[in-house]
């Protein structure tokens, strides 16, 4: 019988946080008694050259459903984190991080939440600590109310803040029948764009029904710079690539794009993630606008004034958030 959920890891080269988050998961089963039958953990190995293939062997004798699955060649590690769900065999997916903490408690709530549940995807709160896993950075990111039934997640999308809950890959966990419909090949081939898993997501759930857990349940750890940084070789994180996956979601229909645009934008006033953060540096000359000034007004005047001097595509894309204007 096919477990109910898998838990499955990306990672390369951190078998020191992989151990203490297999121990963790193993302990947290044990304590909350969760059915040996529900559960498998699976490690997706970037083809690692530290200790993590003797780490998976020990746990594959501690964790009843435990599975590891070794690359043969170092990939892109978006590719290695999108492309981890095909491996599980569970109905449902929560792709972890292998530095991340989960909270005590946790996994028995989502084990019950997942049983009868009518959503598709349910996203996770979570608090952050600094690298020692213990020193408390923030109690919770969101301050978001659960949503207690399922909506659209389209609705929960435009909700401050909401992008670094939908972009931290442990903050959610995936009805695995809908990721398996989604065709992988695009965001696997050439240069992989950061946030590729985003695009993942937003394409395989956009019109399906989400749900929100305000609860931190888990904690993203902070100021833990890679091992290697070799895995990111093929990622691209100037975001031109990530804005040709916008719109091409936003094209074929996957993704409204005034809900993308308020999904980009970190709070009101401030100009938005995406164009600060992975435009502005790359393609506005570092050129950083006002705080306080209004988004539309603000992308719309620039692509008036100075438009003609971006590539095609994010123009397109960004006239598409403006609504065609």
């Amino acid at each position: 019988m096919a477990p109910l959920l898998s838990i499955v890891i990306p990672t390369y080269n951190r078998g020191f946080f992989l151990e203490q988050l297999l121990f963790s998961i193993d302990h947290y089963a044990r304590a909350e008694e969760i059915p040996k039958d529900l559960l498998e953990v699976v490690v997706v190995d970037n083809a690692s050259t530290d200790g993590t293939p003797a780490i998976c062997q020990d746990y594959s004798t501690r964790i009843a459903r435990f599975r590891s699955v070794r690359r043969t060649e170092l990939v892109a590690a978006e590719v290695n984190i999108i492309s981890s769900s095909l491996v599980a065999t569970g109905e449902w997916v929560w792709t972890f991080g292998d530095d991340d903490i989960i909270h005590a408690g946790s996994l028995k709530k989502i084990i019950n939440l997942l049983h009868h549940l009518s959503a598709d995807i349910v996203f996770l709160n979570y608090s952050s600590v600094w690298k020692n896993g213990t020193t408390r950075h923030l109690e919770r990111l969101s301050n978001l109310e659960s949503t207690s039934t399922p909506i659209p997640l389209g609705n929960l999308i435009t909700q401050r803040y909401f992008f670094q809950i939908i972009s931290f890959i442990s903050a959610s966990v995936c009805r695995r029948a809908c990721l398996a419909a989604v065709d992988y090949a695009p965001y696997q081939t050439g240069f992989v764009p950061a946030y590729s898993h985003v695009l993942v997501k937003l394409e395989a759930f956009a019109k399906r029904p989400a749900l929100f857990i305000a609860e931190p349940l888990l904690a993203q750890r902070l100021d833990n710079t890679r091992v290697n940084l070799e895995a990111d070789v093929r990622t691209v994180s100037s975001g031109i690539t990530f804005f040709k996956g916008c719109l091409s979601l936003i094209e074929r229909g996957c993704v409204d794009a005034n809900e993308l645009w308020a999904m980009s934008a970190g709070e009101p006033g401030m100009q938005p993630v995406f164009v600060h953060d992975m435009l502005a540096g790359h393609f506005f000359g570092n050129r950083r606008f006002a705080p306080g000034s209004n988004n539309f007004e603000t992308v719309q005047r620039f692509l008036l004034d100075e438009g003609e001097h971006l590539p095609h595509s994010v123009q397109r894309w960004l006239r598409l958030l403006l609504g065609g204007k």
